[in-house]
């Protein structure tokens, strides 16, 4: 039998939609799976200045909905005369109409329920220079986000501040944030907050929730005059790197709105009521600005990466601070203190890899103590001992052992390169995160 595939209301009648010309993810004629996104495209909505969607207007460049095959079979798409070319970019293009056909799909089987699903996302990029939309959610995004706004009332939020293995995990292998938020019930939220300059650690999260209006901009007026005095050797990158971490230091990931628009409307949940961090996320060294004492973290790859006018600055107004596993074990201890009480009712905390597949150290003997300042591995163990320990003693912090997992399935099947998580390893993490919001009252399995 061969059914419509049509355009759905996604939005209340009063909020005037338009749309570019549908991008298709997959050729005409394949059979796709249910699950399968086959088509995007850009969103575009009465901008008013008094326009109550206003909450969502730095997102509002790269705000686009997909189609989700609810349903299985072989997918027909009708050639739309009006698309290509410019036309698949412009919000503008086209007038968005319910029930105007856009496809078929042939199955043997009659559908239990409707053939497809919008999913919505959303990305607030680092600059707004950074124009890339290729492709689903794509680009240089300060958060990206996505929903199901097939519901009145919205859903809860699980917010992931990113080292890269929890950005990958959230990200998932289908686009939209799909293998995660599949299946869940309508205005479930996935936000994900990548380290796009400096790390999202424990310390740093803390202090911008604390951080009053007066001192983000006492750290903004510091970091222009101590720029500018290096100006004279600052190339281009620096400008871009220093905007970056200075806009990462303004911000506050877990206090931030997260506007959602759903079938009722606009909606603005209280805030995230599940947070995925990671300890990868807690380097050995941080740094403390000489003067206004806030936390600046950085990985090595990107002190390695920056200029020589950027590492001066970072020099002058920096001293560094080297923290063992108890420090950041106090430091998640505040930050829990610091949520207990608000929106944030469970916290996933991803371990460290504490195995190295090249390690080939034949003893201790001659290094200095303690070892975690020296070995990775040690020190690995070491945190991950000091946060599962806390875990028993606050009833909110959650472990997802990937340490565990990845020793299941061995060290070069899991993590092939000695640092980055493959697709099998990915799954079982996934496949943690639901069982613990399950267990949370925050998701049931039965959503997906």
């Amino acid at each position: 039998m061969l059914l419509p595939l049509c355009y759905m209301t996604v939005l209340p009648e009063r909020m005037p939609l338009r749309h570019s010309s549908l991008r298709w993810t997959i050729p005409t004629g394949s059979h796709c799976r249910a699950g399968t996104v086959l088509a995007f495209c850009n969103l575009g909505l009465a901008w008013g200045v008094d326009s109550y969607l206003a909450p969502l207007m730095h997102e509002a460049r790269d705000l686009q909905l997909a189609f989700v095959l609810q349903h299985p079979g072989q997918v027909h798409y009708a050639r739309d005369p009006a698309g290509g070319g410019q036309m698949d970019h412009s919000v503008w293009a086209h007038e968005w109409v319910p029930h105007n056909e856009f496809g078929q799909l042939e199955t043997a089987a009659p559908p239990s329920g409707p053939l497809l699903r919008a999913l919505i996302v959303a990305g607030r990029r680092v600059s707004e220079l950074a124009e890339v939309r290729d492709g689903l959610l794509t680009g240089w995004h300060a958060r990206k986000r996505a929903w199901w706004p097939d519901a009145h009332d919205p859903g809860i939020v699980v917010a992931a501040l990113g080292s890269c293995e929890v950005t990958s995990i959230m990200y998932g292998e289908r686009p939209g944030m799909l293998d995660l938020l599949d299946g869940a019930a309508g205005g479930s939220q996935l936000l994900v907050v990548p380290d796009i300059a400096a790390v999202p650690c424990a310390r740093t999260t803390l202090e911008q929730m604390r951080r009053t209006e007066a001192e983000r901009q006492a750290i903004a007026a510091d970091m222009a005059s101590g720029l500018l005095g290096i100006a004279g050797v600052l190339e281009p990158r620096d400008w871009l790197m220093a905007g970056a971490i200075q806009a990462t230091l303004l911000a506050s990931p877990l206090l931030e709105p997260c506007p959602m628009l759903l079938r009722s409307g606009l909606s603005l949940p209280a805030g995230p009521a599940a947070v995925v961090m990671s300890l990868h996320a807690e380097p050995v060294r941080v740094f403390r600005h000489r003067r206004l004492g806030y936390t600046l973290a950085l990985y090595d790859y990107r002190l390695r990466d920056l200029g020589e006018g950027l590492r001066q600055w970072l020099v002058r107004a920096f001293e560094p601070v080297l923290r063992s596993p108890e420090d950041i074990r106090a430091d998640f201890a505040a930050l829990l203190a610091a949520l207990r009480g608000g929106p944030v009712r469970r916290v996933l905390l991803a371990n460290m890899f504490s195995s190295a597949i090249n390690d080939d150290l034949p003893g201790y003997a001659g290094l200095d103590e303690p070892l975690s300042r020296t070995i990775g591995t040690v020190r690995a163990k070491e945190t991950n001992l000091a946060l599962a320990s806390l875990a028993t003693e606050e009833p909110n912090l959650a472990i997802l052992d990937i340490d565990a997992m990845a020793a299941y399935l061995g060290a070069l099947r899991a993590i092939p390169d000695g640092m980055h998580v493959a697709g099998e390893l990915q799954s079982l993490v996934q496949q943690d995160i639901r069982s613990l919001l399950a267990e949370s009252g925050l998701w049931t399995l039965a959503a997906f």
